[in-house]
């Protein structure tokens, strides 16, 4: 059984389902616990409290039916979020010095993120970087860029999409890189395609030395599965 099939009957309450989804993918899943936890949670902890409450949820019968270790690594980010926003969080006084309140780990989801588009957007072309900061950042139209960037309304139209599309696997490259175990992930990320799926069961490319390397390096999924959770407001 395919995972889709899988998922839709561990949402019919099928508890072998269930286990026939999070066996596989138990080392996935503690790198991605790893990645997450930081120094907030242990990440054995957050790990079980993610597949718990998944599990739940399709007893329920409204869990995930597709993505569902991109739901739980999304159901990890969200109980650190809960963790930093509690009120062990804030302001407390230990003999007599007092320890400032941490950042809301929200706004460090932000920051992080918005870092990460940074990043993402220097590595564009400047035309692509031009084009999407005037109508995603500004709000203007193709039709109003036909002077600044000396082309036609449609080739313009056609460079933003090429634009999204490259910042969306810059954005993929950068986390890779930063998560990347040896000189092979690095590599790996520069052979990817120019279209990067948001999970790794919708590549279609089965052959793929890269893909194969992806699935087995926990660094690799890591990265791809914190892909996968980010908001892409600015690139959808």
């Amino acid at each position: 059984m395919d995972a889709p099939s899988l998922a839709m009957s561990a949402n019919r309450g099928d508890a072998h389902a269930m286990g026939a989804i999070f066996g596989p993918e138990q080392a996935k899943l503690r790198s991605i616990a790893r990645f997450v936890a930081g120094r907030t949670l242990d990440p054995d902890d957050l790990l079980s409290d993610a597949v718990t409450t998944t599990v739940g949820k399709w007893r329920a019968g409204c869990g995930p039916t597709a993505n569902v270790v991109a739901y739980a690594a999304q159901t990890m980010r969200n109980r650190v979020r809960d963790e930093a926003r509690s009120p062990r969080s804030r302001v407390i006084a230990l003999e007599g010095i007092e320890i400032a309140e941490q950042p809301r780990d929200h706004d460090i989801d932000l920051h992080a993120e918005f870092a990460q588009v940074r990043r993402a957007l220097a590595a564009l072309p400047a035309d692509q970087r031009l084009a999407l900061v005037a109508t995603v950042v500004d709000g203007r139209k193709p039709a109003d860029l036909v002077d600044e960037l000396r082309r036609p309304a449609p080739a313009i139209s056609s460079l933003l999409r090429r634009a999204k599309l490259g910042l969306r696997r810059a954005i993929l490259v950068d986390l890779i890189h930063r998560n990347a175990q040896d000189e092979v992930c690095r590599r790996g990320a520069q052979s990817l395609p120019e279209r990067v799926p948001t999970d790794l069961d919708d590549w279609d490319d089965a052959g793929s030395r890269t893909l194969g390397h992806v699935r087995s390096c926990t660094g690799c999924t890591a990265a791809w599965e914190s892909f996968a959770s980010l908001p892409f407001t600015l690139v959808a």
